[in-house]
C-alpha cells in the first residue's frame, strides 16, 4: 500500500437551504442564481403525491416550466433523453430533481444529454463501449428538492444504465456519469415534504445514505 501517494479531491458543495416549509421560496432560490424556467424532474408516484407537488408548484410560481414525472429506479438513458427533449421543449434553465437519488440521477443524466452533440444512438453506444458518458462544457444547471434521507443530492455523480428494449444497446448495460457541473446549484431540504414520503422508503433510504 502507498501511503505515501499524493491526490486532491476538489469538492465544491452546493448552496444548502433547510426548513419546515422552505420549499415556498423555491422560485427565489432559483431567481437567486438567474434562473427563469424550471423543469420539475420526479417519478410517477410523486408528481400524483399532492401533498408534495401543491408545494413545489406553490414554491415555483411562475418559474415552473413543466414537470417530466418518468423516472425510475432503473436511471435509465432514454429516460434521460425524454426529459432532455422535454427540458428543450420548455425552453428549461435549470432541472429541479425532485424524490428520491433516481430522481437526481437522472436529472444529471439528462443534464448531459440535453448539452450533447451525440444522437440517442450515439449516447447508447457510448455507454455501452465505455459505461459512461463524455460530460460536455455548457450543461444544464441541476438543483434538487430531496425527499428521502440517501444523501444523493450532495453529489456530482449520477447512475445510468440503458436496455436493448430501449433500442439504444444490445445488451444490458450499467454505469455512470460525474462532473464538477452535475452538482446542484442549490438543495432545499424541507422536513415538511420529507415527512410525507411513507416510514419505510424513509428507512431504506437512511440506510442507503
Amino acid at each position: 500500500m502507498d501511503i505515501g501517494r499524493e491526490y486532491r479531491f476538489a469538492y465544491d458543495p452546493p448552496v444548502i437551504r433547510h426548513g419546515a416549509g422552505c420549499v415556498g421560496n423555491l422560485g427565489g432560490e432559483l431567481g437567486s442564481f438567474g434562473f427563469e424556467r424550471a423543469l420539475v424532474v420526479c417519478g410517477r408516484t410523486v408528481g400524483a403525491r399532492s401533498a408534495v407537488m401543491d408545494p413545489i408548484r406553490n414554491g415555483l410560481g411562475d418559474r415552473l416550466a413543466g414537470v417530466f414525472d418518468g423516472t425510475t429506479p432503473r436511471k435509465r438513458l432514454d429516460t434521460a433523453i425524454e426529459c432532455a427533449k422535454l427540458a428543450h421543449d420548455v425552453e428549461a434553465d435549470v432541472l429541479v430533481g425532485l424524490g428520491g437519488a433516481s430522481s437526481l440521477d437522472v436529472a444529471r443524466v439528462a443534464s448531459v444529454v440535453a448539452a450533447s452533440e451525440r444522437s440517442p444512438g450515439e449516447l447508447g453506444e457510448q455507454l455501452a463501449s465505455t459505461a459512461t458518458l463524455a460530460v460536455p462544457d455548457g450543461t444544464t444547471p441541476v438543483a434538487a428538492v430531496p425527499t428521502t434521507l440517501a444523501g444523493g443530492s450532495l453529489s456530482m455523480l449520477a447512475g445510468v444504465s440503458a436496455d436493448p428494449a430501449s433500442g439504444l444497446v444490445e445488451t444490458p448495460v450499467g454505469g455512470g456519469v460525474g462532473d464538477p457541473q452535475l452538482m446542484p446549484k442549490s438543495v432545499v431540504y424541507d422536513p415538511e415534504l420529507v415527512a410525507t414520503t411513507p416510514r419505510d422508503v424513509l428507512a431504506g433510504s437512511a440506510m442507503n445514505g
